[in-house]
């Protein structure tokens, strides 16, 4: 008979078993005087190796908030084509995931279309749309993450769960977004 363990139960044993032999490191090293030479190069080695793995979660844990501070969802672009198509890029917190980023695109008086641009994605910043010609541009900062076709864009695909109603502004679509995809 097997058991398996999943990643996270695994890693909790890994931080508790690390946290107690640090602590017990801790307290030997406290009365230095009563150590011999060996024993203190011992538990100092001890301690050192047993707080590795919680520097390590922390290093993790301070990346992870860098990139995804706030953990707010929002509208973060909004873009009109002088042709009248307007187009927002909106992005849910999911979490651990952490985002999930969409774009919705429309011609006036048709419904908003959703197309998927990220999931499981670090927060995108800087974020802006570009119309230019034919084309629909996103970009995060000086980078492009995607181009669209506009024709392609703002053509029915049939499917429902992708049409938002005509009169929806950026924050209604980012309700619904936010209740499609929010954990």
């Amino acid at each position: 008979m097997s058991i398996d363990y999943s990643p996270i139960e695994i890693l909790l044993v890994i931080i508790v078993v690390a946290a107690l032999l640090l602590a017990l490191a801790i307290i030997r090293l406290r009365d230095r005087s009563r150590l011999s030479r060996t024993r203190l190069t011992l538990w100092g080695g001890i301690g050192l190796i047993s707080a590795m793995p919680v520097l390590v979660i922390a290093f993790f844990v301070l990346c992870y908030v860098a990139l995804n501070f706030p953990f707010t969802s929002g509208v973060i672009a909004q873009a009109s084509s002088p042709a009248g198509e307007q187009a927002c890029v909106v992005q849910t917190f999911k979490g651990a995931e952490p985002y999930q980023v969409s774009l919705y695109v429309h011609r006036r008086g048709q419904p908003w279309l959703w197309h998927y641009l990220a999931h499981q994605d670090d927060r995108w910043r800087d974020c802006r749309i570009e119309f230019a010609a034919d084309q629909i541009r996103v970009y995060t900062g000086s980078t492009l993450r995607k181009t669209f076709s506009v024709a392609e864009v703002t053509s029915s695909s049939g499917s429902a769960h992708e049409e938002l109603p005509a009169t929806y502004t950026p924050e209604q679509i980012l309700a619904q977004h936010n209740a499609r995809y929010h954990d």
